[in-house]
């Protein structure tokens, strides 16, 4: 009954959380794990309460997705995440091909407004739409409605990327993977976790890679936080890195003076910060 409580109090505080600007957006860089380059970061929703408390994502985007508040916020993550990528493209420290990558709720994305959100964004903001990357769910692509598949469509034909999120721990990733065409294909945290201690984690981790490559899919591993992580997925020919090897999640503020001081894999330290 407490737990009752307390989520429906934090309702009540989400319903005024946009007004009263609580909301704001981390960014996490992805690199390059051959050149060492960053290519791209992926927006991350943070809220801090009235009352100075952090609530993490965990806790209240559950919430949002049940109350229905997810596609308010979903939208205003879409458009503020392109206001900052543009201000980071007019400063010349992106580099060429750097990509946002946007998570979308799967309330959001039933919702089937998603591609019209990205395409008043982009255009207000003008940017190349293959600056941005769109990270679903399986659990939203799985809906297969067609309102669902008109979205996909939408999406793709406006040269936005698409990518799965989360992968391997879902039903029925391989057949949706076969039937929608994406660009990217991330490897869940729990399957690098162990990946230097576990063969059978080592093992599936490398198949999940492999086949990614055979599908002709980038590969995204999130949750690289020891030197011994890295190594293991730069051999297993891992395309790109996440994680707080690198960096924990970045104010948006910040981010440019990371961009500045970037040195490359060889010379990063090692950064934990609040998990994402």
């Amino acid at each position: 009954m407490a737990k009752q409580t307390s989520n429906r109090e934090l309702e009540q505080e989400l319903a005024l959380a946009l007004e009263r600007d609580e909301f704001r957006l981390e960014y996490q860089p992805q690199v390059d794990l051959k050149s060492g380059d960053i290519v791209g970061f992926e927006a991350l929703l943070r809220w801090r309460p009235a009352n100075g408390r952090e609530v993490g994502p965990k806790e209240f985007v559950p919430i949002l997705e049940s109350s229905g508040q997810i596609s308010q916020v979903g939208a205003w993550i879409i458009d503020t995440a392109c206001g900052h990528w543009r201000q980071w493209a007019d400063s010349k420290l992106l580099p060429p091909g750097a990509r946002i990558a946007i998570n979308v709720s799967a309330h959001q994305f039933a919702k089937g407004d998603v591609g019209d959100l990205l395409q008043k964004s982009i255009e207000r903001h003008a940017l190349d739409p293959a600056s941005v990357e769109i990270e679903l769910t399986e659990s939203a692509v799985m809906l297969n409605t067609s309102k669902t598949r008109k979205e996909l469509r939408q999406i793709r034909e406006l040269g936005i990327g698409l990518s799965m999120d989360d992968f391997g721990t879902g039903y029925a990733t391989l057949a949706y993977l076969r039937r929608f065409r994406f660009d990217t294909l991330k490897i869940d945290r729990s399957f690098v976790r162990r990946i230097c201690s576990k063969k059978k984690d080592m093992a599936i981790a490398l198949s999940m890679i492999q086949l990614a490559h055979i599908l002709e899919l980038r590969t995204v591993v999130e949750g690289i936080e020891s030197p011994g992580q890295l190594v293991s997925l730069r051999r297993m020919g891992c395309d790109i890195g996440q994680g707080h090897y690198f960096s924990h999640p970045l104010p948006a503020e910040t981010v440019p003076e990371f961009l500045r001081d970037w040195g490359g894999i060889d010379g990063v330290p090692k950064l934990v910060g609040a998990d994402t």
